[in-house]
């Protein structure tokens, strides 16, 4: 079809109505069949997988302008800012990504309330001036940028410091000296410091090493493939190559593979480097540290997949890691890096047969671990002179992580949070083990929560499994299925939902509303066994454990099928996707952010190959069957009545491209027969949401929150007069 034509029918569909039922903005489809197996798969939709394409750009625009059009005839916007800006604490500065040098140089970002973007600041200890160190928007970078990554040097001498702009995860490192607030000549580009890992500094600052993406072009073929770790000498501004599949043909990469490096402390011999992706175990390799000196790197395999480590930490010759692969809960264990026998670590830390152990830290020659029990009840010990002790924490929390500042530093902080209460830091008095608070921006309190209630209750699910639940509300609310439901979820990769305040909850809960978030299994709330539960052939767990919390709640008069909105992001595509297709009864609507969902295209996308390893493969045949089965897209049935629906995309976004939402949003728009609108919020600059500006973020909110009052029939919401 001419691409003109489809503007002009986009066109006149959107002005020829005026209701919020109006037309939806059309493409003609241009499908493919494809063969399976032996089964051949009708894809209606998949021109739209070439987001270069004019006419698919086009479309896409008018979507987001049907969209913008739909939701500005039901918002209520003073209300939702309002609640929005008491949870985001706009009023005060807002403070991340801390780093603490072992003598106590405290780095940080700060934005302050009139500020877009963060800016460097730094303290000499915690009780030290503060004292700014960069602006980026005072620097000549060329373009608008923020920084999304700090990382010191082990003396706090240098700073590395991320800068990207427009949500990219991709960055530009850059190298600040401390003492003259001058950033060096030089920079290390497409480097990609995020969850897969950062920044290593050398013990004698003189480089650092990353992770190296060649192709950061999302058009090119070779985007996100065969990255390297690379070594970045300051001096010089080079760059040399110490671990990749290009430069170490004899260990098994995959062109998909992310190779990251690890360097424990600055007295440290020694050099890990691990085969990475979303796999939640690596093949991992150990090096000394004296071969980055030659410039000629001798790996040899440390430990692999199969011993189901997932954290480590050294302390002279000694490995301390844990690890799954005896205890579904995890075990805390050491080796010694001399001769390491993985298969007979000395015992540290049994596993708990309840609570999960989460983390652990080694601070003044004792160490530290966090337990959760089923991600939403944590506690903190010691083991000291073979002897474990509980510490008291000073308050209870519901997400705890333990941070020091090096293993030969003599700090130890915790961060703690909870469904109801911001992130708060305390510092450990290694003399009684006692905490104080220590938060480098005030901790907003909030009145309006003085009342509400949190519930941690356990459900049944298809197969008899216990699910946890959590559910947030005030007190004073009527249990009588007339309550507005936000119920949550993710369920992939093992990452468990700990508990945080939610942007959503306080605006949610001030309209009335019940918050709860569904503990699903793929998550990591109950051990590895609980993630296995719901990864590749046994993915309808994750969709199955939903629908049942959702049942739950109908039969316990918490609310009623017309009141509930369905919510996730990413990979909880799937979940929502496919709790919505198989269930459509019990929703009123569904946010989906930056979803995936068209899973049996994965290994089409940039990214694909990656996470085939969580998802499954369709060259496999049993694992393209559960591909299939999870597969929202596909899972759509014509004529059938779905629930209202909100979807966002990110065209730059490196981990789920733009069009797997939009397939969805536009099969979804023919196929249902509810008259419900299927919206998608398409950002043409912005990713994956994870490096958002202040105004963005909040727009989203008060779009998404706008979305859901308005499907659960909330008065204020209901179309301007």
């Amino acid at each position: 079809m001419n691409k003109y034509l489809v503007i002009f029918i986009c066109i006149f569909l959107v002005k020829c109505t005026t209701t919020p039922e109006k037309a939806h903005p059309v493409i003609q489809k241009q499908g493919a069949v494809e063969d399976y197996h032996g089964m051949g798969i009708e894809d209606p939709y998949r021109n739209l997988e070439n987001i270069e394409d004019t006419a698919v750009l086009s479309y896409l625009k008018l979507q987001e302008e049907f969209t913008t059009y739909t939701l500005d005839k039901q918002r209520k916007k003073e209300t939702i800012t309002t609640a929005r800006d008491r949870t985001e604490a706009v009023n005060q500065p807002k403070t991340g990504k801390i780093r603490i040098t072992k003598n106590r140089l405290y780095f940080y970002l700060k934005r302050n309330p009139e500020e877009t973007f963060p800016k460097l600041y730094y303290r000499n200890g915690f009780d030290g001036e503060e004292t700014l160190l960069l602006d980026p928007s005072s620097q000549e970078f060329g373009e608008e940028m923020t920084i999304s990554f700090i990382r010191p040097n082990w003396d706090g001498s240098k700073v590395a410091f991320g800068l990207t702009r427009n949500d990219r995860e991709f960055c530009k490192l850059r190298v600040l000296d401390v003492a003259s607030k001058t950033v060096l000549p030089g920079f290390a580009d497409h480097a990609l410091p995020n969850s897969l890992g950062g920044v290593e500094w050398l013990p004698d600052g003189t480089g650092f090493i990353y992770t190296y993406l060649p192709v950061i072009d999302s058009k090119d073929k070779g985007y996100l493939l065969n990255s390297k770790a690379v070594l970045y000498l300051i001096e010089n501004n080079r760059s040399v190559d110490i671990f990749s599949k290009e430069n170490n043909p004899n260990i098994s990469f995959q062109s998909e593979d992310f190779p990251i490096t690890n360097i424990t402390s600055e007295t440290s011999n020694y050099l890990l480097a691990s085969i990475a992706g979303v796999s939640r175990y690596r093949d991992t390799y150990v090096a000394s540290i004296e071969d980055l000196k030659t410039g000629t790197v001798s790996w040899k395999k440390l430990y692999g997949k199969e011993d189901k480590i997932i954290q480590f930490s050294i302390e002279g010759d000694d490995l301390y890691f844990r690890s799954s692969k005896s205890a579904s809960n995890f075990e805390l264990c050491k080796v010694s890096l001399r001769a390491p026998d993985f298969s007979n670590p000395e015992m540290l830390v049994r596993a708990d047969s309840i609570a999960s152990i989460t983390d652990f830290a080694l601070a003044n020659n004792t160490l530290f671990y966090a337990t959760t029990k089923n991600g939403v009840e944590a506690n903190m010990f010691m083991l000291k002179d073979q002897v474990t002790q509980k510490i008291a924490l000073p308050k209870p929390s519901g997400y705890l992580s333990i941070i020091t500042n090096g293993i030969e530093g003599d700090g130890l902080w915790i961060e703690t949070e909870g469904w109801i209460s911001k992130p708060e830091r305390y510092t450990l008095d290694f003399a009684n083990y006692t905490f104080r608070e220590e938060n480098m921006s005030p901790v907003q309190r909030y009145e309006e929560l003085q009342d509400v209630v949190v519930e941690e209750i356990e459900i049944t699910s298809h197969d008899g499994t216990k699910v946890p639940l959590s559910l947030v509300y005030n007190k004073n609310i009527d249990l009588n299925k007339e309550n507005p439901l936000l119920l949550k979820g993710y369920g992939a990769y093992g990452i468990s939902d700990t508990p945080y305040l939610d942007p959503y909850l306080l605006p949610w809960i001030q309209h009335g509303g019940i918050y709860a978030v569904a503990h699903v299994r793929g998550g990591g709330e109950k051990g590895d066994a609980w993630y296995k539960g719901g990864f590749k052939n046994t993915k309808s767990n994750t969709w199955k454990d939903f629908i049942a919390c959702t049942e739950y709640l109908i039969d316990g008069n918490y609310t009623n099928p017309k009141k509930i909105i369905a919510m996730s992001s990413s990979a909880g595509g799937v979940l929502v996707g496919r709790a919505i297709t198989e269930r459509p009864d019990l929703y009123a609507g569904a946010v989906i952010r930056v979803g995936l969902l068209n899973p049996l295209r994965l290994e089409a996308a940039p990214n694909g190959l990656n996470n085939a390893k969580e998802f499954g493969s369709v060259k496999d045949s049993l694992e393209f069957q559960a591909l299939l089965e999870m597969d929202p897209y596909h899972s759509i049935k014509e004529g059938a009545s779905y629930p209202a629906i909100y979807l966002t995309a990110g065209i730059n976004d490196a981990r789920i491209p733009a069009w797997q939402p939009a397939k969805f949003a536009a099969r979804m728009q023919e196929a249902n027969t509810s008259r419900k609108p299927v919206l998608i919020s398409i950002d043409f600059e912005g990713g994956h949401g994870t490096n958002a500006s202040k105004d963005k973020a909040a727009q989203e909110l008060e779009d998404i929150l706008t979305f859901a009052l308005w499907q659960v029939g909330h008065p204020d919401y209901q179309g301007k007069d």
